[in-house]
């Protein structure tokens, strides 16, 4: 057995840089797997710069018994260098701050549940008051007695009012009802203050929300008008000529076919056989529906005609009810 390891062979020097370039055109490509083509380290010290750095790696190493010394970049850093770097870096990319001025500018930083009511009113310069929905308990009145006056005097002539209106379902964005509402108001409740205070301030009495609940009259007005109509037309079946002859499912809907064609209900007298009509608006299920409306032009005007004409000349006829009432017929 030998004592001594084999030396290692000796390498063989680097071959000479090439000075021809060959024509790139006329070197057949391999095809070996890889992507290695044949020769590849002669092509690789061919290039400029590689050769002297190859020839002088393989001559240090030669001279080293083949132990090479460790370079710069041999060995990993350590953690102390790598969390330096990283806070320079770091520091770089937010403008030269350091990590630990920006956690404590972070700490620094307090979230505080926003007042929008607050900032609402300090860039307005006023408080906005809160959505509510008023009643009749809201009403800026001071007894009950003035309660009774509001049902009895106000809220039939409004809806009085609306039924001369040609659109009663666009009766609440008239431009005319609030100034209808308030100048009523006034008339009826001249000896109060003419001021009240409202969330906090001081408004005029006569413009107080509340007051305008009135809307909710007028759709309950709408809303009766159209019960009354499909009540009629229920207790119409329970009549005992209607129940005999008109019986069934079939029978009844050749009935209400008959008299919604050319709008035959709508005619005190209507003869199914040859069509002739007469009476136009006096058809009972219409005037039954009216009535409803009646009572309010009655709390309003009285039971004199003569009254009601002169109502009727000063505001205009209840065409929009009339309408109303016609519509509510014909859907039910």
């Amino acid at each position: 057995m030998r004592n001594k390891p084999p030396s290692k062979p000796k390498l063989a020097p680097a071959p000479k840089i090439r000075t021809t370039i060959t024509n790139e055109s006329k070197v057949k490509k391999s095809n070996e797997i890889g992507g290695v083509t044949k020769n590849w380290r002669s092509k690789i010290y061919t290039m400029p710069g590689a050769a002297a750095s190859s020839t002088a790696s393989l001559a240090k190493s030669a001279t080293s018994g083949g132990e090479e010394e460790p370079g710069e970049f041999d060995q990993d850093e350590s953690k102390t260098t790598q969390a330096a770097a990283r806070l320079a870096q770091a520091g770089a990319s937010s403008g030269g701050r350091s990590r630990g001025a920006r956690v404590k500018e972070e700490d620094d930083v307090k979230l505080v549940p926003a007042d929008v009511a607050e900032i609402d009113s300090k860039e307005r310069g006023s408080v906005p008051s809160a959505r509510k929905s008023y009643a009749k308990r809201d009403l800026p009145l001071t007894s009950t007695s003035q309660v009774v006056n509001w049902d009895k005097d106000i809220v039939p002539f409004i809806i009085v009012w609306v039924g001369t209106l040609a659109d009663t379902f666009g009766a609440n964005a008239h431009p005319e009802l609030r100034d209808t509402v308030s100048n009523r108001w006034r008339l009826i409740f001249p000896k109060l203050p003419s001021v009240v205070e409202h969330n906090g301030g001081t408004i005029k009495r006569h413009e107080h929300p509340a007051i305008f609940s009135i809307f909710q009259a007028i759709r309950t007005w709408r809303s009766e008008i159209g019960k009354l109509a499909v009540e009629y037309m229920s207790a119409l079946w329970e009549y005992e000529l209607m129940a005999e002859k008109w019986n069934t499912i079939q029978l009844r809907r050749e009935y209400i076919e008959m008299y919604l064609d050319k709008n035959a209900f709508a005619y005190e007298d209507f003869s199914p056989t040859d069509g002739t009509r007469s009476g136009a608006f006096r058809g009972a299920l219409l005037l039954q529906s009216f009535m409803y409306h009646v009572r309010h032009l009655v709390r309003v005007v009285g039971k004199n005609l003569a009254d009601r004409l002169d109502y009727f000349e000063e505001h205009g006829y209840p065409i929009g009810a009339m309408a109303l009432c016609f519509v509510a017929c014909f859907d039910r």
